[in-house]
């Protein structure tokens, strides 16, 4: 666009939600918007600027060119579709065209949207209106559910409380009747809410247990975060609090091996291929960090990408600030790495050790 010297860039964003932000801001004539953007997907941003700022043009510009994609940029308002490919010629025009009111599509786009148009026609010749069953915010929150982001994160992002997360996830599941995290992440990239190509898991605890079941059981995520987790549990034996629970659940180790052999997650390892942190606290007598290990070790022995970060002298819940800084850190650098593919090294630079002096006795 440089060399267009009608058209004047005035702002680049990396997510959907610093696009809407910026053209609050700025107030473009046009916005050129891909759909896979993380924290806030193209769509549900194009949706947000075309109801809160009508006169700006949205032109979508995006490798993805489903059917369904292409019919909900259609409904959300904009004004053209135009794939990666497009040379900067086409492009140019096509931003000319969009803020004089027009449409502008590529070649095979266009084709299809006058076909939708046609099945959209009712007996009447009226257009039929699909209706999104999804708010805004609801859309956002189950993005970010579905990008792998723990509720806790999830709050952090949009700027409200956990307990607001949950009641958000909550109804979701409700109204979706969907029971579980792994069917809001194939109905968010079945509606285009989430991109398939760009899907991290991680959580905490159970979280942290579950992303090592996850792991194991498909190759779906680009990376994944695994937090005071756990792998063998026959190995938990007497080393954590759980001794009634495991007899409950799954009887005495040496009576039903079979079974704890099937619940163990090691024994899947082979499979595993997803890029995988492991953190934990040293002294974490609530889920040890032997489980983290484990799974480390096994997947390094494997050749996968992995990583291990066993913090000293913390338990279950974090309570040093400095730790729980570099956690987030790392956090943001393990899915900016893998997930994103921004360039960011996959561990933040190491911090110097501060070496005190020490003072020689008399």
């Amino acid at each position: 666009m440089k060399h267009e010297p009608d058209i004047e860039v005035v702002g680049e964003a990396e997510t959907g939600r610093e696009a809407v932000q910026m053209t609050r801001k700025l107030r473009p004539a046009v916005v050129v918007m891909d759909i896979a953007m993380p924290l806030l997907n193209g769509l549900e941003a194009t949706r947000q600027i075309r109801k809160d700022f009508p006169e700006t043009k949205v032109l979508i510009l995006s490798a993805h060119s489903d059917d369904a994609y292409v019919g909900q940029v259609t409904l959300l308002g904009a004004a053209g579709f135009l794939l990666k490919q497009t040379s900067s010629e086409v492009l140019a025009k096509a931003i000319r065209e969009v803020q004089k009111g027009n449409t502008f599509y590529s070649p095979s786009i266009s084709k299809r949207v006058r076909d939708q148009d046609r099945k959209s026609l009712d007996r009447k010749g009226d257009f039929t209106k699909k209706n999104n069953s999804l708010s805004s915010r609801e859309a956002e929150v189950l993005q970010l559910i579905a990008e792998g982001k723990p509720n806790k994160q999830v709050a952090a992002e949009l700027g409200v409380s956990f307990k607001t997360v949950d009641k958000h996830r909550q109804h979701l599941m409700s109204k979706l009747n969907i029971h579980d995290v792994a069917g809001l992440t194939r109905y968010a990239i079945a509606e285009g809410i989430a991109d398939a190509d760009r899907l991290g898991v991680g959580g905490w605890s159970y979280g942290g247990i579950s992303t090592d079941f996850i792991i194991t059981q498909t190759k779906r995520f680009k990376a994944a975060v695994s937090g005071a987790g756990a792998a063998d549990y026959s190995s938990m034996w007497g080393h954590d609090q759980y001794q009634r629970d495991y007899v409950t659940e799954l009887g005495y180790p040496w009576e039903h091996r079979a079974t704890w052999e099937h619940v163990a997650y090691s024994s899947k390892i082979k499979d595993v291929t997803t890029p995988t942190m492991f953190v934990g606290g040293n002294i974490d007598w609530n889920v040890p960090i032997l489980g983290g290990e484990q799974m480390y070790q096994s997947l390094k022995a494997l050749g996968r990408e992995t990583l291990l970060v066993v913090y000293p002298d913390e338990y279950h819940g974090f309570k040093t600030p400095s730790h729980i800084k570099d956690l987030h850190e790392r956090y943001l650098a393990w899915y900016a790495h893998y997930v994103k593919a921004d360039g960011t090294p996959a561990r933040p630079p190491e911090k110097p050790v501060e070496v005190k002096p020490v003072k020689a006795g008399n």
